[in-house]
């Protein structure tokens, strides 16, 4: 039987964070054009990820939520796995499938899922006290 794919919530095109603190570091001054229309002079760029690369997303940037994560949900957040978090044509592709999946997660045994799908995160890779976000996204 094929795997049933369904795109989740997210293609992000770019993402940005500005902020009014300094002493943070800064990004190109092309992310600014690209992200920063509309945003006063005095709010610096200080993390952003233009997805312009291809394969996994950039583990200096993110990290993943790994398994049943929260609220009963049914799908098992996978880590590093291209089927479900991807970087492809300038897009963050994030997907969900219903798929059978065993994960060894869990020890001892390994727990099995009827969906997989990817929870990304910036967690103990960047963080703010105050900021402005700002995203570029579509749904497919």
């Amino acid at each position: 039987m094929p795997t049933s794919i369904v795109r989740l919530v997210c293609s992000i095109l770019t993402v940005g964070l500005f902020t009014l603190s300094q002493g943070l570091l800064t990004s190109s001054a092309s992310t600014q054009s690209t992200l920063g229309a509309g945003v006063p002079a005095e709010w610096k760029l200080v993390w952003s990820d233009e997805f312009n690369y291809e394969g996994l997303p950039d583990k200096a940037k993110w990290d993943y939520e790994e398994g049943f994560v929260r609220n009963g949900e049914q799908q098992y957040y996978t880590r590093e796995r291209k089927e479900n978090a991807r970087v492809e044509n300038g897009m963050l592709v994030i997907e969900c499938r219903k798929e059978s999946f065993e994960s060894s997660k869990g020890q001892p045994g390994s727990k099995h899922a009827n969906y997989t799908a990817a929870s990304l995160t910036t967690l103990n890779k960047a963080s703010w006290k105050e900021g402005r976000i700002e995203v570029r996204a579509k749904l497919p």
